[in-house]
């Protein structure tokens, strides 16, 4: 899934890749690898705002993750928490602001 790079590389290049300018700073808050486990969480300080990142992937798949993001005063995270079974992507879910919406593109 991720060629020889660990999901923590894709994750940092996604990061740069879409929200460029914006950054100011990134932090690599957790990381780890054992065998074919990685659990990773990184923090980035935007000009205006800020986003978390927490995964933990198995055999190169994403088993759980949740992502926040805070921009301008607006905020929206999603995640795949057994949270909100009425969603039709359950456990996919996203938040916005107080809304509970289906998320059709889970992860990075």
């Amino acid at each position: 899934m991720f060629s020889n790079q660990t999901r923590l590389e894709y994750v940092l290049s996604e990061i740069k890749r879409i929200l460029g300018d914006l950054v100011i700073n990134i932090k690599v808050i957790t990381h780890t690898i054992i065998g074919d486990r990685e659990h990773l969480k990184v923090r980035v300080e935007l000009i205006r705002g800020f986003c978390e990142i927490r995964e933990f992937i198995k055999s190169g798949k994403v088993i759980s993750y949740g992502y926040y993001f805070q921009y301008c005063g607006h905020e929206i995270w999603w995640n795949n928490k057994p949270f909100s079974q009425e969603t039709e992507t359950f456990p996919h879910h996203a938040h916005e602001d107080r809304w509970i919406l289906p998320l059709h593109r889970p992860y990075l």
